[in-house]
C-alpha cells in the first residue's frame, strides 16, 4: 500500500452542464452540517443542565465548539456546485489508497472516503437525534436529554419500530440507498477506466442505477460487467421488495389504528343514542301505563283528547328523532378520516340535539302529569 494525497473527481462530475448529482451532493451536506450543529448544541445544553460547565458559557468560547469546528472543516472538501471551478486542482501532498489487483490497480481518493464516512456519521448523528426527539423524551429537558446521549440505540429502535414503524422504514431505505451505491461503485469501479461504454463513468450513474433497483426490482436498463456487481444489484432490487413490503404493511397498520379509534368514536355515539332512546322509550310507555290503567277512563272526553293528542305529538318526535339521528349517525360514520375534527363537533351538535329533545320530553311528560291530576 502506498500513501499519497490526492483529489480526483472524475467519477463525480461528467463534461456536461448538467449539475443535478452536485446540487443533491451539496443539499445532503448542507443537511448534515446542521444536524452536526444540533448535535453539539445539544450536548452543550446538556453539559450545562448537568452542571458540568458554568451557565453563563457561551457556546462558541467552549471546548465543543472546537471539535464542531474540525468536523465543519472535513466537510468542505467534499465537491459541490460551488467547487466544481477547482475541483481539479491536486495538492503537492497527497493521500491515495491503492488495492492490486489481477487485471490491475484501482484507487480510493480522500473525497470518496470522506462521502463514505459522511454516511456514517449521518447514521450516527440520526439516532442522536431521534433519541432526543418528541417520541418518548420526559418533559423535563435534563432527562431528555440524559436520553439522547446515554440511552442504547437498541433500545431507541426497538421503541421507534413500535410507535413510528414508517420512519423506521424510510431511514432503512435512505440508508440503503447510501451504501448500496457505494458498493455498486467500488465493485464496477475498477473497469471504469477502461474504454468500456458498458460500466458506469460517473458515481451519480451508480446512484441513480439503484435508485432504479431499489424501486423497479430489477435492473434491464444496466448490466453489471463484474460478478459482485450483479450479487449487489440482485441484493439491491430483493431488499427494496422488501422494503416496499414492509413499508406498506406500517402503512396499513397505522391506517388499522386510527381507523379502529375512529370506529371507536361511531359506537360511542351510537351508544349514547341508544341510551337516549331508551329514556323516551320509558317516558312514552309511562304515558300509556296512565291511560291503560283503569277500565274505565276517569277523564273527560276533552282530557283524554288532550292526552292522546299529546301522545300522536310524543309519537312524532320521536319518529323524526329517530330519522335525524340514524341520518347524522350515517353520515359521521361515512366521513373520511380527515375530517375526524369537524365529525367530533357534529357529534357534539348531535349530543346537543339529543338533550334538546330529552328536555321537550321531560317538559311534555310534566304537562301531561298535571293534566292526569287535575
Amino acid at each position: 500500500m502506498k500513501i499519497i494525497i490526492q483529489f480526483d473527481d472524475q467519477y463525480f462530475l461528467s463534461d456536461q452542464e448538467d449539475d443535478t448529482f452536485l446540487w443533491i451532493i451539496f443539499t445532503l451536506n448542507f443537511i448534515l452540517l446542521l444536524f452536526t450543529y444540533i448535535t453539539y448544541h445539544v450536548k452543550f445544553n446538556y453539559f450545562k443542565a448537568t452542571q458540568l460547565i458554568p451557565l453563563n458559557l457561551n457556546f462558541h468560547k467552549s471546548d465543543i465548539f472546537n471539535p464542531f469546528l474540525l468536523e465543519f472543516l472535513i466537510y468542505l472538501p467534499i465537491p459541490n456546485v460551488f467547487t466544481k471551478s477547482i475541483l481539479n486542482l491536486n495538492l503537492d501532498i497527497q493521500y491515495e489508497f491503492t488495492l492490486y489487483r489481477v487485471d490491475g490497480v484501482f484507487y480510493f481518493y480522500l473525497n470518496e472516503l470522506l462521502f463514505l464516512w459522511t454516511c456514517l456519521r449521518s447514521v450516527n448523528l440520526l439516532f442522536i437525534l431521534l433519541r432526543m426527539s418528541h417520541l418518548y423524551n420526559s418533559q423535563v429537558h435534563r432527562l431528555s436529554l440524559y436520553f439522547g446521549f446515554k440511552v442504547k440505540w437498541s433500545f431507541t429502535f426497538k421503541f421507534l419500530v413500535d410507535q413510528e414503524p414508517v420512519l423506521v422504514i424510510s431511514t432503512i431505505f435512505t440508508i440503503q440507498v447510501c451504501y448500496l451505491t457505494l458498493a455498486l461503485w467500488i465493485v464496477e469501479r475498477p473497469y471504469m477506466r477502461e474504454e468500456n461504454s458498458n460500466t458506469m463513468q460517473l458515481l451519480k450513474h451508480s446512484f441513480y442505477e439503484t435508485i432504479l433497483a431499489l424501486i423497479r426490482y430489477s435492473y434491464e436498463e444496466y448490466e453489471p460487467y463484474t460478478v459482485y456487481g450483479k450479487i449487489v444489484l440482485s441484493f439491491t432490487q430483493y431488499s427494496g421488495f422488501a422494503t416496499t413490503s414492509l413499508l406498506i404493511a406500517a402503512i396499513a397498520k397505522r391506517f388499522y389504528m386510527v381507523s379502529n379509534q375512529f370506529n371507536a368514536y361511531v359506537l360511542l355515539a351510537r351508544l349514547q343514542v341508544s341510551h337516549d332512546m331508551l329514556i323516551i322509550t320509558q317516558a312514552i310507555g309511562e304515558q300509556f301505563y296512565y291511560l291503560t290503567k283503569y277500565p274505565i277512563n276517569p277523564f273527560s272526553n276533552r282530557r283524554a283528547k288532550l292526552c292522546l293528542e299529546n301522545l300522536k305529538q310524543f309519537f312524532k318526535k320521536r319518529r323524526n328523532y329517530q330519522n335525524t339521528v340514524a341520518e347524522m349517525t350515517d353520515q359521521l360514520f361515512n366521513r373520511k378520516m380527515k375530517d375526524l375534527k369537524w365529525i367530533m363537533q357534529e357529534y357534539q351538535e348531535i349530543c346537543q340535539l339529543i338533550r334538546e329533545q330529552q328536555k321537550e320530553i321531560i317538559q311534555c311528560y310534566s304537562d301531561q302529569q298535571q293534566l292526569f291530576l287535575l
